[in-house]
């Protein structure tokens, strides 16, 4: 078996251009089209979950709030980093669609939310235990 030896370039001088900041008329731009994505992102979620459990617009408003909350707690606790818990990179957390398949799919008509709850929080906590291997 013949092993081939292609020479390899020298690395160009100066960081990689992934590393490098932009520039200040490209960064505002772009941090607030960021913002807009992830605000549209973490408001859906809600609205879809409220509307199909027929929630009234109050419980509605109150899932987006809580869902902001939680996901700028998540943001901060990731890119500050405390103690060993984050990878301190700016990351933006927010809510996932993941979950509504299966919440609608395990909950039973006679069955109230809270037992689809349930059932999900058993099957996250084995995909966590199962996925150290």
């Amino acid at each position: 078996m013949a092993v081939s030896t292609h020479p390899v370039a020298p690395a160009p001088p100066g960081p990689h251009p992934v590393d490098v900041r932009p520039p200040l008329r490209r960064l505002v731009p772009l941090s607030l089209q960021h913002l807009l994505v992830a605000y549209a992102g973490m408001s859906t979620m809600p609205l879809l979950v409220g509307t199909a459990l027929d929630l009234p617009e109050d419980r509605i408003r109150l899932l987006i709030s809580a869902n902001l909350l939680v996901s700028g707690l998540a943001t901060l606790l990731r890119s500050l980093g405390v103690m060993r818990a984050g990878v301190r990179l700016p990351i933006v957390m927010g809510s996932t669609f993941t979950a509504i398949t299966p919440f609608r799919l395990r909950s039973r008509p006679t069955e109230q939310p809270p037992g689809a709850c349930g059932q999900l929080s058993r099957a996250s906590a084995y995909t966590v235990i199962a996925s150290r291997w």
